[in-house]
């Protein structure tokens, strides 16, 4: 599904900004501009997963990296949040360049995300061909374990390093989020998830670089309307 971004949508960005930098509560500036500006619920949660307080936009802003940064150093992959920013771009879904620089997918849930070896094996794959580009000294990708097959996806994950002859680490857990965020001063976290950014050292969106890559007219510049 191709969303239209209506100027509705746009004002709402923009008012919502500014509620949110004036401190005013989250999920009530949300209600507030959802039922002014009449938006849809997918219209909702690009609202609520792109635009953040200021002082939030500076501080990940301020972690994010360079490609070429990240050699020598430990990539942290948080795997599902990049496989399915990935395959909705390929697949011709929409992804979203939210204020704080990031690119994210708002159109599917992880806990609803079912891995499919047909149709998911190439972009898993190209996600590693890509990360092992980087020629960092060591790449660990993290799985919820909440999610259906996640440890033979982690397994998978392995093999295709093994592939590309670049050992890749995974580690499968039931708290995704803590799990990355405890070894995230150790490395580079690649994820769009915002409490597991603020908490990162150093960021690098390996979503971003792929999709900017493979599929740019894919991405939306949400950050660049609300300028």
């Amino acid at each position: 599904m191709t969303i239209k971004i209506r100027s509705e949508l746009v004002e709402a960005a923009k008012d919502y900004k500014y509620l949110i930098d004036r401190g005013y509560p989250i999920k009530e500036s949300l209600d507030l501009v959802v039922k002014r500006y009449f938006l849809s619920n997918i219209e909702r949660m690009i609202l609520y997963r792109c635009i953040h307080p200021s002082n939030v936009v500076e501080t990940i802003a301020s972690k994010v990296i360079k490609p070429e940064e990240v050699y020598g150093q430990t990539l942290l992959v948080d795997g599902f949040n990049v496989l399915i920013t990935v395959v909705t771009a390929f697949d011709g879904g929409q992804v979203f360049l939210s204020d704080d620089g990031l690119l994210r997918d708002v159109s599917k849930s992880i806990k609803k995300f079912s891995f499919n070896v047909e149709k998911h094996l190439e972009k898993l794959r190209l996600i590693i061909r890509e990360a092992c580009s980087l020629t960092p000294s060591n790449i660990i990708f993290f799985y919820d374990k909440q999610v259906s097959y996640s440890g033979e996806i982690a397994s998978l994950t392995r093999s295709l390093g093994e592939e590309l002859r670049y050992k890749i680490n995974t580690i499968v857990s039931s708290r995704n989020d803590k799990t990355i965020i405890t070894y995230s001063q150790q490395g580079i976290v690649s994820s769009s998830d915002i409490v597991i950014l603020l908490k990162a050292k150093k960021i690098f969106d390996l979503a971003q670089y792929i999709i900017a890559k493979w599929k740019p007219h894919s991405i939306v510049d949400i950050k660049g309307l609300i300028r």
